[in-house]
């Protein structure tokens, strides 16, 4: 049985690169949505080395568009009725016939084989699947070049609200018959894809399932995010080191040997290297390791025990990031204060920029910088809570059209209607875990979490018990105690904080802090596992004074909880030990 094969793929929704390939001249009558097409098929060209200028007459090219150029024909119309249709546009009338991308790319790409476009709506990509698949059989071509085109318009921008693409798209694929190998993977049509209001979606999602997870330059900011932030945890030259742009050898020349070995030890474990890590070619090492395991460990916080690996495969991360990026579809630039190697920032300062395709600048998580000048209208800042508070302190005032994503830790509602007032457009927070990534998120203050749509969730009791993706092999247990507030909603109402073994018996760190909180004088409290025995950390309230209460506490502790539960050492501040993004850490 002959299945089709993909033996190179492409997606784009700008067309900047293109002057790379051809000359500037004569690229300039083309209309937007052709030079995507163009684009898209000169990079498949250039990965596979076919001579551009070379004819080619074994090469088939098939355009699947559900609406073509709209614009085109828009602006067609318009001059027909603006000036009558003896002196309308010349050039919209010649763009507007829908066959006009194959034009461009045979024309350019010095293309002599079949050229057919199809235009059937929603069912566009399909039939040009089957269109390829018969050409080939018939020896018509010995591969296809199937490119699924569409744009977004204004006549048509209400339809696409709830859609991840809302700019112009195209998605080029080099079939064959060629069994599959490491470089060709068979091309199933996924039919619960097909959607009228975007024809072209599917095509669209599958070029990017296809796409590497990460290039080399991703590896080298991911290794510097990963240095910066392990050397600032350290009191290592804090405000220098994060106000720098040194290279990953710059950054490692003055360091210790002893935090050198942690920083490759956390680098192999992030990236699965199975030998260890060389200085000279650091970031080729870590880039090899990540494309022979697909996949990336993350660290979780430790905010309730002990930090654990999590590790998640490129199919999983994808899966995500094509799932939130609906909600951030409007943006035009991504401003991240969230390091890369986090869970956080990988997903949205890292992947999903690439995904959405829209430029991303990172910063260190600082006030002081000016962030007046640095954010502008259509911006989407991914930032965490504690960040936002300092924004908060400093008074600082947002200019029209900025939006924030908030996650990492619980947002208060206080805080996100503080950023509205300070004139953000939107706040998003995302509610998730390292385990699992984004689960679900919510729009306003006091609304309930809605669940994202790639996750499943069984419920027992009228309570969400597990959670599961709906097309990757991730189940986990719902991490946090909820109340159910309809389908798919819940608020969070506590952290459902795993037991700890001490002298063979479970205790629960959550148990002891809320017994520690109903002391009146406690104003905050952390308790967490030290070795065989529980520890604390109490922040006292002000004027309180640490000799006038610390053997009531102990008393209290003794009547209230058996032995192994009882913290072996209470460590007494002015606020409990938290991280860079005002999660919970050790002391």
């Amino acid at each position: 049985m002959n299945e089709l094969s993909i033996k190179s793929s492409s997606f784009s929704s700008n067309s900047q690169g293109l002057s790379e390939f051809f000359d500037i001249k004569k690229l300039r009558r083309i209309d937007e949505l052709s030079k995507l097409s163009l684009l898209c098929a000169a990079e498949i060209f250039k990965k596979e080395n076919i001579d551009f200028a070379k004819e080619k007459d074994d090469i088939g090219l098939i355009i699947a568009t559900g609406r073509g150029p709209i614009k085109q024909t828009c602006n067609f119309m318009d001059s027909i009725i603006d000036v009558g249709e003896i002196l309308s546009s010349p050039l919209s009338f010649s763009a507007s016939v829908h066959n006009s991308i194959g034009l461009t790319i045979t024309s350019l790409l010095n293309l002599r084989g079949p050229c057919l476009t199809i235009s059937q709506g929603a069912t566009s990509f399909a039939s040009a699947l089957i269109t390829a698949q018969s050409w080939l059989l018939s020896k018509r071509a010995k591969s296809v070049l199937v490119g699924a085109v569409d744009e977004v318009f204004t006549v048509t921008s209400k339809a696409f609200e709830e859609q991840t693409f809302k700019k112009n798209c195209a998605a080029f694929f080099l079939l064959t018959f060629a069994p599959s190998s490491d470089r060709q993977e068979k091309l199933a049509l996924q039919h619960d894809k097909i959607d009228n209001l975007n024809p072209s979606l599917e095509a669209f999602d599958f070029a990017y399932k296809l796409k590497a997870l990460l290039e080399p330059q991703d590896i080298k900011k991911i290794i510097v995010d990963f240095i910066k932030t392990y050397l600032a945890a350290n009191k290592i030259k804090v405000m220098r080191i994060f106000e720098s742009t040194q290279s990953i050898e710059e950054l490692l020349k003055d360091i210790s040997e002893a935090d050198r070995v942690h920083i490759f030890e956390g680098l192999e474990n992030m990236f699965g290297a199975k030998t260890k890590l060389s200085s000279t070619k650091l970031s080729a090492d870590c880039f090899r390791a990540f494309a022979e395991n697909n996949s990336i460990t993350f660290l979780t916080s430790g905010s309730s025990g002990k930090k654990k690996t999590c590790t998640h495969i490129s199919s999983m991360i994808k899966e995500e990031v094509i799932g939130v990026s609906k909600l951030f579809a409007d943006i035009k630039r991504i401003v991240s204060v969230a390091p890369t190697h986090h869970s956080y920032g990988f997903i949205f300062g890292l992947q999903m920029p690439k995904y959405l395709n829209v430029p991303v600048e990172s910063y260190p998580p600082l006030p002081n910088f000016k962030w007046n000048e640095i954010l502008r209208q259509g911006d989407l800042l991914i930032a965490f809570p504690l960040f936002l508070d300092y924004l908060r302190k400093l008074d600082f005032k947002f200019e029209k059209g900025i939006s924030i994503l908030t996650s990492t830790a619980p947002c208060p509602d206080m805080l996100i209607d503080d950023m509205i007032k300070r004139g953000a457009k939107s706040i998003v927070e995302v509610y998730g875990s390292s385990e699992s990534g984004a689960i679900a998120f919510r729009k306003k203050s006091g609304e309930p979490f809605s669940l994202f749509p790639f996750w499943k969730a069984e419920y027992e009791n009228g309570n969400i018990e597990k959670i599961s993706r709906r097309k990757t092999s991730l189940e986990i247990d719902f991490p946090d105690i909820m109340q159910n507030a309809g389908a798919g909603k819940f608020y969070i109402k506590g952290r459902k904080d795993g037991a700890v073994q001490v002298a063979g018996i479970n205790v629960y760190p959550s148990k002891v802090e809320n017994i520690l909180k109903q002391l009146e004088y406690v104003k905050d409290v952390s308790v967490r596992l030290r070795e065989d025995r529980l520890k604390a950390f109490v922040v006292l309230k002000s004027g309180i004074k640490k000799e006038d209460v610390e053997k009531e506490i102990y008393k209290h502790l003794n009547a209230t909880l058996c032995t192994p539960e009882i913290p072996k050492n209470i460590t007494f501040g002015d606020a409990v030990p938290v991280n860079q993004y005002g999660k919970k850490t050790d002391w």
